[in-house]
Order: structure tokens, then C-alpha cells, then sequence
């Protein structure tokens, strides 16, 4: 497919409009020999002698459960170290929630899900108001997690596909550092903190 569109509309690509045979070929290689250099840095994939490459256990899950590049080289980049809220938090940066958008009559009622004086609130809240996606992303997951009510019909659906997105996620996750025999502190430490 690349190949034909390539050529179709080279400049698409950042090639010039009459970019030769020869140069769009050198840089089909070029894309396809740093994407396997990308994949096999972090052990998606493996190169045999002869020149094949074969798919690691990593690379398995993260076809498996359609998990996005960027979101399983966060997943390898993880030491063991790190608590419950930071664990959260990575999934809450997952490429795969790129399309959420943090909108303004949304604040407030995440606002009270993270801090409240009278109601239930969420495990991990922030010190801080809510700003980023990534934080409406954590309240809306610890929210659902906890089964308290969300009060916003839109808010309620969206963290829904949140938790079903999450879900497959933290499968894949928890899988491959399965297969890595990662020990965490917050399976040590229950608490998170």
C-alpha cells in the first residue's frame, strides 16, 4: 500500500514532487530498515543470522491486544520501581487515548471526583485542579475503579470506553512483565505509597 501511495504523492511523504524512482526506493529502505532497528532496540523483534526476523514475546502481546508503538516502549521502559499512581499514570499517557480532549464544563465535576470534602473521591487524587487529559484519563479510570457515581451522562460514557481501552492495556502489560519476571514495589508495598 505504502508503496503505491508513495508514488502517487511523493511529497506527502516529504519528498519532492518530482522525486526519481531511485530516491523514493532508497527512502522506502531507509523507513524500513529504522523501523527494524526501532523494533529490534526494543525487543519486539528478533533478527536471525540468515536475515529473518522473528516476532519476540513482547512483539507477540503487542500484536495480540493492538497496542500502539509508542505505548509498548513505554511498557518495556518500565524498571519495577515504580508505585501504583505511577503505574496509573502510564496508562493514562498511552498512546491510545490520543482522541480524548479535556473540555471545560468537564473540570468541574472532575474536580469533585478528585477532591471533596462531603462526598467519596477518588484513591490517588491530585494536589493540584484538574488541566491535562491525562489527568481527566487517571479520574475518570480511578473513578470507575472505586464505582463512584459520575455525574455527567457524557463523562459516564466516556469512562466506559476509558475502562475497556485501559482494560486491554493493562493485559498486555501485566503479560509482558509476566514473561520478565518484574518484580514491583507497589506488589511489596499494597499500598502505592
Amino acid at each position: 500500500f505504502l508503496y503505491a501511495r508513495i508514488f502517487k504523492n511523493p511529497t506527502f511523504y516529504g519528498l519532492q514532487e518530482n522525486a526519481s524512482k531511485k530516491s523514493i526506493i532508497n527512502f522506502l529502505q531507509d523507513s524500513i530498515m529504522n523501523g527494524i532497528k526501532d523494533l529490534r532496540e526494543h525487543t519486539l523483534i528478533m533478527c536471525a543470522p540468515d536475515g529473518s526476523i522473528e516476532t519476540t514475546a513482547a512483539g507477540t502481546l503487542m500484536a495480540r491486544y493492538c497496542i500502539a508503538y509508542k505505548t509498548m516502549k513505554s511498557f518495556c521502559d518500565v524498571k519495577g520501581n515504580e508505585c501504583l499512581p505511577e503505574l496509573i499514570e502510564l496508562i493514562a499517557h498511552a498512546h491510545e487515548f490520543g482522541d480524548v480532549q479535556l473540555r471545560v464544563n468537564e473540570k468541574s465535576i472532575l474536580n469533585s471526583l478528585n477532591k471533596n470534602k462531603t462526598n467519596p473521591i477518588i484513591r490517588f487524587p491530585y494536589k493540584e485542579k484538574i488541566k491535562t487529559k491525562e489527568m481527566k484519563i487517571s479520574v475518570l479510570l480511578q473513578a470507575s475503579l472505586s464505582c463512584l457515581q459520575i455525574n455527567d451522562f457524557s463523562l459516564n460514557q466516556e469512562s466506559t470506553r476509558l475502562l475497556k481501552i485501559a482494560t486491554r492495556l493493562t493485559r498486555c502489560f501485566f503479560e509482558y512483565h509476566v514473561c520478565k519476571s518484574t518484580t514491583f514495589l507497589s506488589t511489596k508495598n499494597p499500598r502505592g505509597y
